[in-house]
C-alpha cells in the first residue's frame, strides 16, 4: 500500500477465506428465538460464513407424522422437570449416552412453512443449510412415540433404533423426504 495525506490512498485488501466452506452448527431455534436466529445469520454473513448445519430432529413440524411432534414436546417437558436431569437419565444403568437434546427447537417444533422463511432468509444472505438428521443414534425423537423400533428394548429412554427392523426405514424414509421437501438441501 502506499500513504498520502495521513492516510492509505491506494493499496490491496486480501480477504480471502482460506476454506471453501466455512460454516457452523446449530439447532433450530425457538418461535420466540427466530428474531435472533435472524440477526445471527446476519452476523454469520458479515463474517463470511457460508453454511449452517442445522440439527432438525423433533424440532420440525412432520405432517406424515405428527406423533413425532407430539412426542418431542412432551419428551422435552419431561427433561425440563429439573436442571441436570438430563444428565441423571443420560447415565442410568449401561446406557451412558449424550443424546438429549432438549434445547433444539427449544423443546418444541416450527412449522414448514417457518422454516421455509428462515431458509429463504440465509440464502438471501449466501448462506447454504445443510438439514443434519440425527439417525441410528440421537433418534430419540423418532422413538418417543415408537418405542417398538428401538434397539434395546430394555433401555427406559432409547435413542438408537433397531436398524435390523425394517418398519425404522419406513418412518425415517417419511422424515428424511419431508426434510429434504422443506429444506432442499444441495447437500
Amino acid at each position: 500500500y502506499r500513504r498520502c495525506d495521513g492516510g492509505i490512498c491506494e493499496g490491496i485488501i486480501l480477504n480471502i477465506p482460506l476454506c471453501e466452506v466455512r460454516g457452523v452448527k446449530l439447532y433450530l431455534p425457538s418461535r420466540e428465538n427466530m428474531g435472533f436466529f435472524r440477526e445471527f445469520a446476519d452476523m454469520c454473513m458479515h463474517y463470511g460464513y457460508n453454511t449452517m448445519y442445522v440439527e432438525v430432529g423433533g424440532a420440525m413440524e412432520y405432517k406424515r407424522h405428527p406423533e413425532i411432534n407430539e412426542g418431542w414436546v412432551e419428551y422435552c417437558e419431561i427433561f425440563r422437570e429439573y436442571n441436570g436431569k438430563t444428565d441423571d437419565v443420560q447415565n442410568i444403568g449401561p446406557f451412558n449416552k449424550n443424546s438429549i437434546h432438549i434445547e433444539n427447537g427449544g423443546g418444541k417444533y416450527l412449522t414448514q412453512k417457518e422454516i421455509k422463511e428462515l431458509l429463504l432468509y440465509c440464502r438471501e444472505r449466501g448462506i447454504e443449510v445443510i438439514p443434519e438428521v440425527p439417525s441410528l443414534s440421537h433418534s430419540d425423537y423418532l422413538l418417543t412415540r415408537h418405542p417398538e423400533l428401538a434397539e434395546n428394548k430394555i433401555d427406559p429412554v432409547p435413542d438408537v433404533y433397531c436398524p435390523s427392523n425394517e418398519k425404522v426405514y419406513e418412518l425415517l424414509f417419511d422424515v428424511l423426504d419431508e426434510i429434504a421437501e422443506v429444506f432442499e438441501p444441495k447437500t
